[in-house]
């Protein structure tokens, strides 16, 4: 029995044995229970409702509220959540996925559910809010200033999802709507549906609640794609010719940023998600109150396509005297030198076929108690468990067949007119290709298999002091483990490459009947020549890719495959075949967290003002347990053939076990004190002035603490930096993670003013600032702790990820929400964000998703008709610093979209409405350093709902 298991046994037990004993489960806080009771049934009541939340919370924090049980006003969490001040979202497919907030990446935010923090199936800290359908969900508050009760990790935010109760809403309660869902892409209607029943018993002291969620979406994904982006010094070659250099050698253009490739992507994606949730209450009496909930959902993302019909840009040309055709690149400017043409001299046709697919799933269960134990002192024991996998054992697939250089001829990017993407330009299409011309280059299988398991418990007591201005006392222990297990899954690339590795000198063509003419879109971008080579079956191509005949082509006269000792059949075998097997690569994590909190609520006025202060600090400490695999450096040894090689004698790197990956663990703990300060002044009837001051963290995330190092062959004569200048000190090189990182902690600063000036009107301004110290950045260091056998290398340069740098985040916040008394509504906001953490050339420190942010919602309501508008902006923002691993950043365009809703209320039972989302068809734009170094133009298309709600 692994540790994983023996501690969720352990754990499951301790919470049966405490669950009977205490009589357990989950309920609204003292302070919650006490607020006004609002029946939200429209919009403004929705409003009225939040605003009333935001106006009775002693910290700065934002609700959104379902209109009705199981319809919120958008059809997706993450994309209700973007009408928040201060919170964008990263969509996927064109559906929201992750949160960010105040200019914080999804992996700075804590996501939970009912106070919660639930397993993932990322890679990494983000939640996916696309896993959870938006009908089992009641409110969801948006924290902005820290508070000690809450689990810590987020500094941007943290998120708390509140799903429906039924004792909330006593007597029998159903709800449920049906929808057909039209999508632009792909002109298909797809029926959604989702139910929430609740009842209550025995004097409404028993309470029941199901909801069920059932969704089907299919679309067409198409874009224009530039896969790699070329930045150094271009030669600039001379026609068509594979040939050497030209007398005098080639022409040299330094220092600028080149499309490698160019060409069209199209998939048709279909994501299914069947979700369900219960909930049991009790009133047990009047001073004690019982919860069971569970939630299980089921998120299936399938997508298959083909990306091609452009080209790759390996042998760019230039005018040389003698040469037929030959064009000079062009640049835009001297500063930025991005080339905005560039002719192609030997062109081909490569057809790449994916599939992509996402299998997840999501459980969870809780019990919670809410005991009055006396008349003073409170506790709310809440017990939990949660899973999240994504079953990804190698089901992403890729087959590539390439060739007919010789049908093609010169062809071109053309990007001066600065339109949406590069035009693309040959002398012939994939149609002079003959059938059968195209050689096999590549098959794979690849994927990450993501298992995380979250078990723990929390109890909250509360303790009534009524000492003059020291109303009350909350403290409690919070105790969690977190596992998540990430293993890489795949064939053997000495399977999937068999056939490129010996292209040059043998080349096994696929036979025609496997391949047709096609297109990849049919010119679905226009500009964008997207004739190409399809193949009729997969599945019989790669039953051919496999054969033994096949693979007997790549033997030589000797009967072994070229350049090896053994057949073509026994290396292919060796290699593992077709099959997806879990590799060397991957690594398990366990967090044990143990937290203490106290914190005292006080109340007084001065000079007819009351004063709000909530003082408070959570201790908690972190152990961390981390395994994975390594190859152990041994040696380095000089590379024979190079002595007389006029460029730096290479060092080969030598490994123990030969080469194989030794598995290693590592182990870590830290413990931080996070203070936190919350006041509340009236300084009017209707105005509240709000103080916030709070230490917050969030823990690096798996990939950067997971033990793994990969070293690499080295240099002599490198002077102790890594660069050749004639020196006689050798070096190593390597990259690896860091398991000893520690927390990014961030110092908080907010002040809010804030304006009730009617029960569903209100003006808030904020402003804010983040100081996180211990920012994670990749820095190369010399390391000097090798045992080498026989070297005396003087520098090993390893590449890690270390605590080196401190971020500071400013912005502010306006926010404004107006219903008039004739049934017009309005809310509009805008947050502004500013680091000094900006990407330039001299440094790689910057902050990924820093954005700014606004809202403008119109709506209309009576008693049979509600219309809302709501338009959505996000400004440009650093998506990644490594863009298709060549250490360049990726920015994500300008975006904006618009989305509507109407509802025509038949009767008090049932209701007809329409949804449009993205009904501008907005695109999405990616770019690098600058807005002309194109990467992506991609579009989602537009998305209408046609439906009905029941309620009864």
């Amino acid at each position: 029995m692994n540790r994983r298991t023996k501690v969720s046994m352990a754990i499951l037990a301790a919470l049966s044995t405490t669950v009977l004993t205490t009589t357990s489960v989950f309920a609204e806080d003292e302070k919650e229970q006490q607020i006004e009771v609002i029946e939200v049934t429209g919009i403004r009541a929705n409003y009225a409702s939040s605003i009333l939340s935001k106006r009775d919370s002693n910290t700065i924090v934002d609700t959104i509220n379902a209109e009705d049980i199981g319809k919120f006003p958008d059809a997706n969490i993450a994309e209700a959540l973007q009408r928040i001040t201060g919170v964008a979202i990263d969509r996927s497919g064109g559906e929201g996925r992750f949160i960010s907030i105040r200019g914080l990446g999804p992996n700075f935010n804590t996501v939970l559910i009912n106070g919660r923090q639930l397993a993932t199936d990322t890679t990494d800290r983000s939640f996916s809010l696309d896993a959870l359908a938006s009908g089992m969900i009641r409110s969801v508050d948006v924290y902005k200033s820290g508070t000690v009760q809450l689990t810590e990790g987020g500094i941007g935010g943290t998120v708390n999802i509140k799903t429906a109760s039924p004792l909330a809403n006593p007597g029998f309660q159903f709800r449920a709507q049906a929808e057909g869902l039209y999508n632009s892409t792909n002109e298909k209607v797809e029926p959604q549906f989702s139910a929430v029943i609740s009842n209550t018993f025995a004097d409404d002291k028993l309470g029941v609640l199901f909801s069920l969620n059932r969704t089907e979406r299919s679309q067409t994904l198409n874009s224009v794609e530039n896969w790699r982006t070329e930045v150094g010094d271009l030669a600039i070659k001379k026609g068509q010719s594979w040939s050497g250099p030209p007398e005098g050698g080639w022409r040299m253009l330094e220092d600028v940023n080149m499309i490698q490739s160019l060409g069209v992507s199209s998939f048709e994606e279909t994501r299914e998600r069947t979700s369900a949730t219960f909930v049991v209450e009790y009133e047990a009496s009047d001073d004690l109150k019982i919860s069971v909930d569970g939630l299980y959902s089921e998120f299936n993302v399938e997508s298959e396509g083909y990306r091609g019909g452009g080209q790759w840009f390996w042998w760019p040309t230039g005018d040389y005297e003698g040469t037929e055709g030959g064009i000079d690149p062009v640049l835009d400017n001297e500063t930025d030198r991005n080339i905005m043409f560039l002719q192609h001299g030997i062109n081909g046709q490569a057809t790449a076929w994916l599939e992509e697919q996402r299998p997840t799933d999501l459980s969870s269960l809780g019990f919670n108690a809410d005991w009055l134990i006396t008349d003073k002192l409170s506790l709310n024991a809440d017990f939990f468990w949660s899973e999240a996998n994504n079953h990804n054992k190698g089901t992403n697939s890729q087959a590539i067949m390439e060739g007919g250089s010789d049908y093609i001829g010169y062809s071109s990017y053309d990007y001066r007119g600065g339109g949406d993407y590069p035009l693309y330009e040959s002398e012939g299409n994939a149609n002079d290709i003959p059938l059968g011309a195209l050689k096999a280059a590549h098959y794979g299988q690849s994927g990450w298999n993501v298992e995380a398991e979250n078990i723990g418990a929390k109890f909250d007591f509360s303790y009534d002091m009524d000492m003059g201005p020291l109303l009350s006392v909350d403290f409690g222990l919070h105790y969690s483990t977190n596992n998540k297990q990430n293993r890489e899954w795949g064939m053997h690339d000495d399977a999937g490459w068999i056939y490129k590795r010996t292209q040059g000198s043998v080349g096994v063509l696929v036979p025609a009947e496997l391949t047709d003419y096609g297109s990849v879109c049919n010119q679905c971008m226009p500009g964008i020549e997207d004739a190409q080579h399809v193949f009729t079956d997969i599945a019989a191509y790669m039953a051919w890719f496999a054969d033994p005949a096949t693979l007997d082509q790549l033997n030589g006269d000797d009967g072994n495959m070229v350049g090896q000792d053994i057949s073509a059949q026994e290396y292919f075998d060796n290699a593992g075949g077709l099959t997806s097997v879990e590799k060397p690569i991957g690594y398990e994590i366990e967090e044990e967290l143990t937290a203490l909190y106290v914190s005292g609520n006080f109340e007084f006025e001065l000079d007819d003002m009351l004063i709000e202060v909530t003082a408070g600090a959570r201790y908690v400490e972190t152990n961390l347990d981390s395994s994975g695999q390594i190859q152990k450096l041994i040696d380095y040894v000089q590379d024979p053939s190079t002595p007389e090689n006029p460029n730096p004698p290479i060092l080969r790197a030598i490994f123990a076990e030969d080469g194989d990956f030794v598995s290693v663990v590592e182990s870590s703990s830290y413990t931080n004190f996070l203070p936190n300060l919350n006041i509340n002044m009236d300084v009017h009837e209707d105005v509240k002035l709000r103080f916030a001051a709070s230490q917050t963290l969030t823990r690096p995330i798996m990939d950067s603490v997971a033990p793994w190092l990969s070293m690499q062959d080295g240099t002599l004569d490198c002077n102790g930096n890594g660069i050749h200048e004639g020196g006689e000190d050798s070096c190593g090189y390597g990259n690896g993670s860091n398991p000893q990182l520690k927390p990014y902690l961030s110092t908080n600063l907010d002040v809010s003013l804030e304006w009730y000036y009617s029960d569903a009107s209100m003006l808030s301004v904020a402003v804010f600032t983040k100081n996180v110290a211990d920012w994670i950045v990749t820095e190369t260091t010399i390391e000097k702790d090798y045992e080498l056998l026989t070297s005396d290398v003087d520098t090993i340069h390893v590449t890690r990820p270390r605590n080196i740098d401190d971020a500071k985040i400013e912005g502010y916040e306006v926010n404004i929400i107006h219903t008039f008394d004739n049934g017009f509504g309005v809310q509009a906001n805008y947050t502004g964000i500013s680091s000094n953490a900006e990407l330039s050339t001299e440094s790689d420190f910057s902050l990924p998703g820093l954005s700014d942010n606004a809202n403008l919602i119109a709506f209309y309501e009576n008693e049979t008709l509600s219309v809302r508008i709501a338009y959505n902006w996000r400004s440009e923002f650093l998506q990644s610093l490594n863009y298709g691993g060549r250490g360049e950043p990726q920015y994500v365009g300008a975006y904006e979209q618009l989305d509507f809703s109407v509802n025509y209320y038949i009767n008090d039972n049932f209701t007809v409405y329409l949804n449009g989302l993205n009904v501008l068809d907005e695109a999405t734009h990616k770019y690098g350093r600058h807005k002309n170094q194109f990467h992506s133009y991609s579009e989602t298309g537009q998305r209408f709902a046609l439906g009905v709600r029941a309620k009864f």
